[in-house]
């Protein structure tokens, strides 16, 4: 897995305009065709104290995705249609690419 896979929450609305908070991985990527679940973590971040230079971190949460299949590039099916989940929070962010929205 390659790209950028440490991020902040994003402050956005869902499609009944309540408000969350979201996590938005842009750029993260597969190479291995094969059958995958993601581990997410959710991490507190201290402040370093005088006697140390690190941060000290606690762990809230950890969560797992749903199984997903990475595909070989010649028997790919596609992208799916985005959800409209999806088509509200990009309109949010510009973190999420809205080509084909």
């Amino acid at each position: 897995m390659t790209g950028t896979t440490i991020g902040e929450s994003r402050y956005l609305y869902d499609i009944v305009d309540e408000p969350g908070s979201y996590f938005i991985f842009p750029s993260i990527f597969i190479r291995v065709p094969g059958l995958y679940k993601l581990q997410f973590r959710l991490i507190q971040v201290f402040s370093p104290d005088r006697m140390s230079l690190l941060p000290k971190t606690e762990v809230i949460s950890t969560v797992f995705s749903d199984t997903f299949e990475v595909y070989p590039s010649k028997t790919f099916p596609g992208k799916s249609k985005p959800s409209v989940l999806m088509r509200v929070l990009a309109k949010q962010t510009h973190d999420i690419k809205s080509r084909n929205l």
